[in-house]
């Protein structure tokens, strides 16, 4: 998925979905009134994420992300929080995001997230990262390709339905740290909603090159795995079908 700067919308989280013919036909950023605290401030510098001694164990508590809800600052934060993502910056830091609601069958359910900055031993406060008003948003995954991009890709379900049944895949990209991203578009097959389509986090990237999404292939705790796959470096993306079973 190439980008320039160009493409990229500054801290925009929210979306408006427009549909033809029972397609998702576009997803329009809605400019954000606020700047959220993952998008405030993030350092342009390039890390060395290099060990600086392979020999020396290294030893640390587990960094809780998902913390208390922030205060005073109008961001959601709701009872339920579960299907986390995260990724590394070149910059440093570290990239968490989530779903949050009150039920995981909800239309409320919303995509939150939260930054480590480089140095820190404390994650921030969270806020929204990622939402279309009225569907449920199952789904998340954060990838670094390496080459100083950022990818999420997120579900999102039709309007006003409940539960995760039927998705559309989403995705979209960074060239900042995480602190701006692309207008977000629809890369599942025929930008249809249907199974096979609600994101786990895992994505990966082959010695060859090719890009692997794993997907739940069924809104149940009993059914199997689905792989979308890119060849061309998260450009396009098909999902060859059949079956991975644990």
């Amino acid at each position: 998925m190439r980008i320039t700067d160009k493409t990229c919308v500054s801290v925009c989280r929210k979306f408006l979905v427009s549909e033809r013919d029972g397609r998702v036909a576009e997803l329009e950023p809605v400019p954000s009134g606020t700047t959220p605290l993952w998008a405030r401030g993030v350092s342009p510098k390039t890390c060395s994420w290099n060990v600086t001694d392979a020999n020396k164990p290294f030893f640390a508590p587990p960094i809780p992300f998902v913390v208390s809800p922030p205060e005073g600052s109008g961001e959601p934060f709701l009872r339920h929080n579960h299907c986390p993502a995260i990724t590394w910056c070149p910059n440093g830091d570290l990239l968490a995001a989530w779903f949050s609601c009150e039920h995981e069958h909800g239309t409320e359910m919303t995509i939150l997230a939260s930054r480590l900055r480089a140095g820190a031993e404390v994650w921030e406060p969270s806020a929204e990262f990622f939402k279309a008003a009225d569907r449920n948003m199952t789904g998340t995954a954060l990838l670094n390709d390496g080459q100083g991009t950022l990818y999420h890709f997120n579900g999102m379900g039709p309007a006003g339905i409940e539960g995760w049944e039927n998705l559309v895949v989403t995705l979209r990209a960074s060239a900042d740290n995480g602190d701006s991203w692309t207008p977000p578009r629809v890369i599942s097959p025929g930008a249809r909603y249907q199974r096979r389509n609600q994101v786990i986090a895992g994505t990966s990237i082959t010695p060859d090159g090719m890009w692997l999404q794993p997907c739940d292939g069924t809104p149940g705790g009993e059914g199997p795995s689905a792989v979308h796959v890119s060849r061309d470096g998260g450009e396009t993306w098909d999902e060859p079908g059949g079956d991975i079973r644990g």
